[in-house]
């Protein structure tokens, strides 16, 4: 016999599994199939969409502090990479779920506005990754063959390195900022809480 807390958890368990809604299990899916078009009855886009939101700028302060700084580049190590490339996978699944929702809306030029967008943010975080993968490759690189390099070319490799890092967090921050703010803008335009 079970528990009423192992009853409430498997009922519980239970509901949510059936509010998922996967393009297997329904026709209203993403239109690729990488992910749910809702999850427990609302759409999925304004819940996936803060995975990116927060995990993009985490990757670019870890791939920063690690290209400025060798004490963290050796602390953050695999980290970084790691992250970034999570927040990669992200982009997409918040992409299709919002393609989805915008079949399910009205279109409206802010809408529209919001999707452009969205689309350049692939390109950012796609850089983001790869340097943050670069940096990581350079400095294993580094720790192997530093006694046969000379300061010269390390100085100009982690100049590079910076620079690199600089400019990719500072865009892929700047585009997640410029697409969340227009999806607000495309929310809430027109309502009492827009004005």
């Amino acid at each position: 016999m079970r528990s009423p807390a192992e009853y409430a958890a498997t009922t519980l368990l239970s509901a949510a599994k059936a509010q998922v809604v996967t393009p297997s299990a329904s026709a209203r899916g993403t239109p690729s199939g990488l992910g749910p078009a809702t999850i427990g009855g609302l759409p999925a886009h304004p819940l996936i969409v803060h995975v990116p939101v927060v995990l993009i700028p985490l990757a670019s302060l870890a791939l920063v502090l690690s290209a400025i700084w060798p004490a963290a580049r050796r602390k953050l190590s695999w980290f970084t990479p790691a992250l970034a490339l999570v927040a990669l996978a992200t982009v997409p699944l918040s992409t299709e779920s919002g393609e989805w929702l915008s079949g399910q809306v009205r279109f409206t030029p802010l809408i529209e506005e919001h999707e452009e967008l969205a689309e350049g943010l692939l390109i950012w975080i796609t850089g983001l990754a790869a340097w943050a993968l670069l940096v990581f490759g350079l400095d294993t690189w580094e720790r192997r063959k530093s006694r046969e390099l000379r300061s010269m070319l390390r100085r100009g490799v982690a100049v590079v390195a910076v620079v690199g890092a600089l400019a990719l967090s500072a865009g892929s921050v700047t585009q997640i900022y410029l697409v969340g703010e227009s999806g607000a803008s495309a929310v809430w335009t027109g309502t009492a809480a827009g004005r």
